[in-house]
């Protein structure tokens, strides 16, 4: 059986324990990890890509095109940063060669027409800002429909 190494010093933190990853075998999903007590911890840097491939639903509230319908997702982990445990100060960042991860779910996402962006004379930084607080005030209400 083939194991690719994850890179030295490699460190995932579960129920408050430190486990470094010696090993990654890809294919059998299985990591084996040895548990050590170290000060930093590691935290995956991902790309993500999601594809629409149907649109099952279509409703406009308020003007705001809102789309449900199957997706794919598309995962890399490119990088993984190391920290240290209680500051969170930035000890290193290495990069990582892994296959990428694909997935099909369903999933719900929105336009914001650009006529709204305009009267309220946002800049892309604002918008980008605003939909970020929208996706965190979503991952918050989701539990209460799902």
């Amino acid at each position: 059986m083939a194991f690719l190494t994850v890179y030295p010093g490699a460190i995932y933190l579960h129920r408050g324990k430190s486990y470094l990853i010696k090993e990654l075998n890809i294919k059998g999903r299985v990591a084996l990890a040895k548990q050590v007590r170290v000060g930093y911890f590691t935290q995956p840097k991902e790309k993500t890509e999601i594809k629409i491939l149907e649109i099952k639903k279509e409703k406009i509230p308020n003007n705001i095109p809102l789309f449900w319908g199957k997706v794919e997702v598309t995962t890399n982990v490119v990088a993984f940063q190391k920290r240290k445990v209680f500051s969170g100060e930035t000890l290193g960042i290495e990069k990582l060669s892994l296959p990428s991860q694909i997935f099909q779910t369903e999933g719900l996402w929105f336009c914001i027409p650009k006529e709204i962006i305009s009267k309220l004379k946002l800049n892309d930084m604002e918008v980008a800002g605003g939909i970020h607080g929208i996706e965190h005030g979503a991952i918050s209400l989701l539990p209460v429909y799902a």
